[in-house]
């Protein structure tokens, strides 16, 4: 009885933040209700709620700047149910700067509010919990940390944003990993400017919206330049705007689920853009930005910080000279430019299509951002007069970017297309452990536009190399229930970067070899040997003895034997029953696991897996797994392919199946029996 009662208290409480619309949610007031609200009935597992998600912009004239600003208003409101939705009383707010001007954020509040022995107590957030990092030339990020947050809190957050770069408007974002119960997002825009706007989501939530024109009206100040003896003229008028009004109302939003191999969770939530279409004067003059690729490829190559860095400079011809001195072929000159860039210039992790300084300061420095880096070794091939070309791309981290619209913003990263005959090759010097040609993991994300004087054009931008493995294990059983056995492993391509990553991650080759006995419960490792760390452009090699307990039984006169031990795919890594976005690898995968067993001495054979093959339509995945037994050796060879790098959602359910069939085959038992 009391569970129904409490069902219901919650369904009204729920609906209510669905009918907010109906009256105002006031920062600071909380009910009992909200704190008593133990799980949220639409999805009773999430650790938390986004109760009320209200947001606003609107434009003013600021007559310091002479030109419009807009404010973003914010106010949000989180319930907390468990520990681990601790996290979501953490916030980030990224904020652009250029130049002398900056965003900035203002009206900070916030409280968390907690029920002790059924009083409501509030703790202010504390300016002290509020940091603003540099995290890049042209962003800041603001953090702010609640207090006092534990299961049950509730967090009320407001904050408003100023900006001055009216192409950047505020994005609203309707969903998060945790649900909402309500979200609103109003945004009154002057007849002065027009903006495109773009829905994305893949979940079909209930979004309404609506519009109606509204007439607004901005005071203008104005003064005359100094007359004769000093005297200055002021005044002000007054301008009227026929100023749209939206908004869009959602309720009952499910949270988004991350699941493996995907790009990132923006490309899948539903979330509201806007794009600076063009301006249009007090007087009518029309101002255009961004109405074409070509345009954007014009508005690039005459930006001081990025096709105005294209200039020949004497010492990067120097030392581009230098470089190649003694090499006569443009592969040759290619090669050794890129190792040039690659070996001696530190990426500092900061992702952008401008430069941060003039290259010839970075050529002295040897440091900058993702353009820095890349645009310095294009201008060394230019040199050498190898064609070479900026492609801008997003990372997959920073989401896809839509073809439809032309704009610049969605981009975030430069690599180079350099062509030598037919052969055109990708190139990013900004990781010393990638071989030439091989394109990082993050720019691994679609498409890109490769840019000219005055035009652009779009290219694809996949994997030319593979994830590659190959695993081989001899191996004996001993009578003390132990697998004893020499292993070597081969990690090529995207493997061979990943497994250099988790060494340098460790702290180096001595670390890493500690940290593999040091975490390993159940196995002991010997004569551990990393081969090929440094020749990148080699495939890594690492072998060691292996002795472990795991995945054989003893039972009586029967042995059970899991032969591809810890090397198999223990799980699914797809949760889901249905998945509406793609399946993104980056790029194909292929391991191969050789296992050799020598039959133990006084045992026979009673029972073996079939040897057994299947794959997915046109191949876009493979496993085989053949098993044979010469002698008293048993050989088992698993091979598991994904040939193809991007599955779409109507291909899911096959997918996640074929990963079932692997799993259940690669489980399969030898058993052993004691001879009679």
């Amino acid at each position: 009885m009391k569970r129904n009662i409490l069902i219901i208290l919650i369904f009204l409480l729920i609906n209510n933040f669905v009918n907010a619309q109906k009256k105002k949610v006031k920062f600071g007031k909380v009910s009992k209700e909200e704190l008593t609200m133990k799980y949220y009935e639409p999805d009773s597992s999430v650790n938390a709620v986004v109760l009320y998600d209200k947001g606003k912009t609107y434009f003013q004239f600021d007559n310091n700047i002479q030109s419009f600003k807009y404010f973003f208003e914010r106010h949000v409101r989180i319930k907390i149910f468990k520990k681990d939705g601790f996290n979501q009383s953490n916030f980030e707010i990224p904020l652009y700067q250029s130049g002398t001007s900056k965003e900035e954020i203002g009206n900070i509040k916030g409280k968390t509010f907690n029920l002790v022995e059924g009083d409501i107590t509030k703790t202010k957030l504390d300016k002290k919990s509020i940091f603003k990092e540099e995290t890049s030339k042209n962003w800041r990020t603001v953090k702010v940390a609640f207090p006092a947050v534990k299961e049950g809190s509730i967090i009320d957050f407001v904050y408003t944003i100023s900006s001055e770069f009216l192409w950047n408007l505020q994005s609203w974002q309707f969903q998060y990993k945790i649900p909402v119960a309500y979200s609103e997002y109003s945004a009154i825009i002057p007849e002065f400017f027009n903006y495109h706007r773009t829905q994305k989501g893949y979940d079909n939530i209930n979004l309404t919206e609506e519009s109606e024109m509204r007439t607004e009206n901005f005071t203008i100040q104005w003064k005359s330049l100094p007359k004769s003896g000093g005297q200055v003229d002021k005044g002000s008028y007054k301008i009227d705007s026929k100023s749209t009004f939206w908004k869009w109302k959602a309720h009952t939003i499910p949270a988004f689920t991350d699941e493996a191999y995907m790009t990132t969770y923006k490309d899948f939530i539903s979330i509201l853009n806007f794009e600076l279409n063009y301006t249009k004067s007090i007087d009518g003059i029309v101002h255009s930005y961004t109405n074409s690729w070509d345009d954007i490829s014009t508005k690039l190559i005459e930006s001081e910080h990025f096709g105005k860095q294209f200039k020949e400079n004497k010492n990067i011809k120097e030392q581009s000279s230098i470089v190649c001195q003694g090499l006569s072929t443009k592969k040759e000159k290619m090669d050794a430019i890129y190792k040039y860039v690659q070996n001696n210039f530190k990426w500092n992790t900061y992702n952008s299509i401008y430069t941060s300084e003039k290259l010839s300061k970075i050529l002295k420095e040897k440091k900058g951002n993702s353009s820095d880096i890349n645009l310095l070794l294009m201008s060394m091939l230019r040199v050498q007069s190898i064609c070479s070309n900026p492609v801008i791309l997003s990372t997959r981290a920073h989401g896809k970017v839509f073809p439809t619209h032309p704009t610049i913003t969605a981009f975030n990263y430069v690599i180079i297309e350099a062509k030598i005959g037919d052969n055109a090759y990708y190139l990013d010097a900004t990781s010393d452990i990638t071989p030439i040609g091989l394109i990082p993991k993050r720019c691994l994300n679609g498409y890109g536009r490769q840019i000219f004087s005055g035009k652009s054009e779009e290219v694809k931008i996949e994997a030319i190399g593979k994830d590659t493995k190959i695993i081989m294990y001899s191996a004996e059983i001993s009578v003390d229930g132990n697998i004893n056995a020499k292993v070597s492993e081969m990690h090529k391509g995207y493997a061979g970067v990943n497994y250099r990553n988790r060494i340098i991650n460790s702290g180096g080759k001595e670390d890493y070899i500690k940290k593999v006995n040091e975490n390993s419960s159940s196995e002991e490792y010997s004569e551990i040997k990393i081969d090929n760390i440094e020749e990148i452009d080699k495939p890594l090699k690492f072998s060691y003895n292996i002795s472990t307990s795991d995945n054989i039984i003893f039972a009586g006169d029967m042995i059970y034997l899991l032969p591809l031990l810890n090397e198999k795919i223990s799980e699914n890594p797809f949760k889901l029953e249905d998945r509406q976005y793609p399946v993104d690898y980056a790029y194909p995968i292929s391991k191969k696991i050789i296992m050799q067993y020598i039959i133990p001495e006084g045992y026979v054979i009673d029972e073996i897996p079939k040897s057994t093959r299947f794959s997915l339509p046109e191949k876009s995945a493979q496993f085989q797994y053949s098993i044979s037994v010469v002698g008293n050796k048993i050989q088992v060879i698993s091979n598991f392919k994904i040939n193809k790098t991007v599955f779409q959602y109507d291909s899911y359910k096959a997918l996640r199946h074929f990963y079932n069939l692997v799993i259940a085959k690669q489980k399969e038992q030898i058993i052993f029996k004691k001879k009679a």
